[in-house]
């Protein structure tokens, strides 16, 4: 049984451990017929433990372990499974654009298949409101960094130095390309979290004094607020406007750098063979497929 207790649900006897292993009550005739007489919407969904009358609409008995079955593990495990059943019908849907394009079956094969959300949100002007509180959360964040650095604790290794990227090869320019234009496509649906704080933490402010030396607070603050827009995503995160993101890329916070999500991850490590950089971008918003492009990215020497 997934419970997180090893009383009876009847009488609060302790039970043996393979007693509590296939049941929540003891062995006692009465408190089997007791727990028997209880409704089952009044039962956890979980650990089938009587719920008390404050959680009855929650359906679970409120036991860490039940609550996060319920409400993470099976969702997660349902949108999963969801996903899968979506990505089975994923390639006869990319035939079938390719057909409306003009492109054989063959050509349309060649172009790697990504399944990526896309951001409904649309773009507004950016309230004042939002830029205080932006200001405030950087703010608080610097003075952590700088209490960090003057006690000699580093931060994270990829804040203090991101290691020194490799020549970009017409072919790696062109990966990059290739990745850009599926964000293009999905119009930044993983950054819509950052909100009003856009990431960043004690971190990513104490690399940017690392690489600044001397830079006073006021400075760094107008820094970053200088790159904030006036328009942007309604819902998004601050630095997040029609063409992407406002912020430079060495700005960001690393989780900004760094992440790549479920569809872009499907196709990223596909070029090494020499294929040609294509990928057919496809939106999946939690119920169907919808959209489509095909996106080809010549690679171009210096």
């Amino acid at each position: 049984m997934q419970t997180d207790r090893s009383d009876c649900a009847i009488c609060g006897k302790a039970l043996p451990a393979w007693r509590a292993a296939t049941s929540v009550v003891c062995e006692s005739p009465i408190c089997a017929f007791r727990f028997a007489a209880i409704p089952a919407h009044e039962k956890c969904l979980i650990c089938t433990r009587p719920v008390p009358p404050l959680l009855r609409a929650a359906r679970h008995c409120g036991g860490a372990r039940c609550r996060h079955v319920l409400l993470v593990e099976r969702p997660t495990a349902a949108l999963r499974e969801a996903r899968a059943t979506i990505l089975a019908t994923a390639p006869a849907y990319q035939e079938q654009a390719a057909a409306a394009q003009g492109l054989t079956a063959a050509a349309g094969r060649s172009y790697a298949l990504s399944v990526i959300p896309k951001n409904p949100d649309r773009v507004t002007r950016l309230p004042a409101r939002r830029r205080r509180e932006f200001e405030v959360h950087l703010r608080k964040k610097l003075a952590g960094a700088r209490q960090r650095l003057s006690v000699g604790a580093a931060p994270s290794l990829a804040a203090v130095a991101p290691p020194e990227e490799e020549p970009l090869t017409p072919r790696r320019r062109a990966e990059l390309a290739i990745l850009g234009a599926g964000c293009g496509a999905c119009r930044g649906n993983c950054c819509r979290g950052g909100g009003d704080h856009a990431y960043h933490g004690e971190d990513s402010m104490a690399r940017y004094l690392l690489r600044h030396p001397g830079r006073e607070d006021d400075a760094v603050i107008a820094d970053y607020l200088g790159h904030v827009p006036s328009r942007t995503m309604s819902t998004g995160c601050i630095y997040q406007e029609s063409g992407g993101c406002s912020l430079p890329r060495d700005m960001r916070a690393d989780i900004c750098n760094q992440f790549f999500c479920d569809g872009l991850n499907e196709i990223r490590f596909l070029y090494g063979d020499g294929r040609p950089v294509r990928a057919f971008f496809v939106h999946y918003d939690g119920t169907m497929l919808h959209g489509g492009q095909f996106v080809e990215i010549a690679e171009v020497a210096d």
